[in-house]
């Protein structure tokens, strides 16, 4: 069927920007903009709406079947719909900008730095907070309304729910958690690292969906994708790392724990990679404060243990352990037997042997490539420590698996 004319979709955008205090963007077949109707809403520092900036947002080829959600990388979202008469495209109709909760500083700064945008930290830090805030299932209900005016076609929220790729449960977060509001998000926030402070696992498995509302946003540059998913994970295990210190965790262990996810996630190119490192992160920091808060050790033998766990696949030394917590490789040695009540390369034996308990288990390596990879001098000695602690040969243990 027609679209309506110039006149009629100037109206729309008008009395829409009225009503409901959206800024409206509409553009020709030649993505030149015939048309602008502004609320109150907030300019982007960086743009000031250049209309290039949003043109970047319109692809002739979409489908006219749906409203959009277009994304940036700056964490704004804007609403798009295609206007096309018999597949011939007329223009677009583009609203926004919105976001559709407040994010933590933290997040914003380190978001800001990766993107080398340090000089307008300042006016970017106050856009954010003036930037309307916009639940997604009212974006999407924005674009049904809208796309009846213009196609006289009633669609399903559900489905173009679907269409747009957002997923149903965090919508209902979103309306019935509340989430999108500043106040109410930074108290999650701050909550989910409180329990890291206390060590709290339990609790922590429930408040897991904060972190994952951090990587729900989709851009619509896969480069800005990975790069705004690596700083938001970051920006998350520096700040859980510093709760942790609070919880009791020495932060030698704190930080090089730290720096061993960051290192992943920094050579990371795969998103899903990304969260789930930074979850893995939150869990692990949670479970080491927990244990630090009953360990019997001293720091310095606490903080032995944690590298040599943290570090099985590299070459430890007695002496390089002394070095990390300032003690002569004597005295730490003689330390670590007291306390533990085993020799220190003994205990990186044990560890090196529970890991490849594991690698035989779950991995596809010969027994070889383990022994090499947790650096026993030879095979046949890595035979007789492992039998030495298990009690068969890692040929017997191997088999044993398979049956």
């Amino acid at each position: 069927m027609e679209i309506p004319n110039k006149d009629q979709l100037t109206f729309i955008c008008k009395h829409m920007t009225d009503t409901f205090k959206l800024t409206f963007f509409l553009f020709n077949s030649e993505k030149e903009l015939i048309f602008q109707a502004s609320s109150n809403s907030p300019h982007s520092p960086l743009t000031l709406y250049k209309i290039e900036y949003i043109k970047i947002l319109i692809d002739e080829n979409m489908c006219n079947n749906h409203p959009l959600i277009k994304s940036t990388k700056l964490l704004e979202n804007f609403l798009v719909i295609n206007l096309k008469h018999n597949d011939n495209f007329e223009g677009a109709m583009v609203v926004g900008p919105f976001i559709y909760k407040k994010y933590p500083i933290e997040i914003l700064k380190e978001l800001i730095n990766n993107l080398g945008l340090f000089s307008e930290m300042k006016s970017l830090l106050a856009y954010y907070e003036s930037i309307p805030l916009v639940k997604r299932v009212d974006l999407i209900r924005y674009g049904i309304i809208l796309y009846y005016m213009i196609y006289r076609k009633e669609l399903d929220l559900q489905q173009v729910l679907k269409l747009n790729k957002l997923k149903i449960e965090n919508v209902i977060e979103d309306e019935n958690i509340s989430l999108v509001t500043s106040e109410d998000n930074n108290s999650k926030h701050k909550k989910l690292l409180e329990l890291i402070k206390e060590g709290n696992s339990e609790e922590l498995a429930n408040f897991m969906y904060v972190l994952n509302e951090e990587f729900e946003c989709e851009y619509f540059s896969e480069k800005y994708e990975l790069k705004i998913s690596k700083s938001l994970a970051i920006s998350n295990i520096t700040l859980a790392t510093s709760s942790a210190i609070k919880g009791g965790l020495y932060c030698e262990i704190a930080y090089d724990l730290s720096n061993i996810y960051i290192e992943k996630i920094e050579k990371s190119k795969d998103l899903d990679c990304i969260k789930h490192l930074t979850k893995e992160a939150f869990i692990d920091l949670v479970q080491r404060v927990r244990t630090s808060k009953s360990d019997i050790y001293s720091k310095e033998i606490t903080i032995c243990i944690h590298f040599i766990n943290d570090h099985i696949y590299d070459i430890i030394s007695v002496s390089k352990l002394a070095k990390l917590v300032n003690l002569h490789p004597s005295y730490l040695s003689r330390l670590f037997k007291k306390e533990t009540g085993m020799l220190m390369n003994t205990y990186i034996q044990k560890v090196r042997v529970e890991e490849s308990k594991k690698l035989i288990t779950y991995s596809s390596y010969s027994l070889s490539e383990i022994c090499n990879l947790l650096h026993f001098a030879h095979q046949s000695y890595f035979t007789e420590v492992f039998k030495r602690f298990v009690g068969i040969t890692p040929y017997k243990f191997l088999k044993s698996r398979k049956s």
